[in-house]
């Protein structure tokens, strides 16, 4: 994980489960919620950048064996359309839904929008 878009090279990703997930508009902007992220105490180590073609192919890798609710489907449709349009997406992995909305609160003050946590139990959309 990084600040970085991350370059898809065929490796293993996290279970969608557990992270927050939301839209950026490109992946420059997401460089001033990693550092605003850090200032609130989140590494960025927790962080997956995601862009272009090889964001398409580790975002549909991620949500494999996810349990797949109506929120998980309906946020990789607008995943996939928001990378092939140039926007980025951002995902964070969290401890605990509190800290997602951290996280949602916090990339909304740049260009995040679109939100959502995805739990063990319940996938909630924290922002539009």
């Amino acid at each position: 994980m990084s600040r970085n878009p991350e370059p898809d090279y065929g490796q293993e990703l996290p279970k969608l489960q557990g992270h927050t997930i939301g839209v950026v508009d490109s992946p420059a902007s997401c460089e001033p919620i990693v550092d605003a992220l850090e200032a609130t105490g989140i590494d960025s180590s927790r962080v997956l950048i995601f862009e272009g073609d090889d964001g398409i192919q580790l975002i549909d890798r991620m949500m494999v064996g996810s349990q797949w609710g109506e929120s998980a489907e309906a946020f990789l449709k607008q995943a996939r359309a928001e990378l092939e349009d140039g926007h980025a997406i951002i995902s964070v992995k969290v401890a605990d839904a509190n800290e997602a909305s951290v996280i949602a609160t916090v990339a909304t003050q740049f260009t995040g929008r679109s939100f959502y946590h995805f739990g063990e139990l319940v996938d909630t959309r924290l922002t539009r």
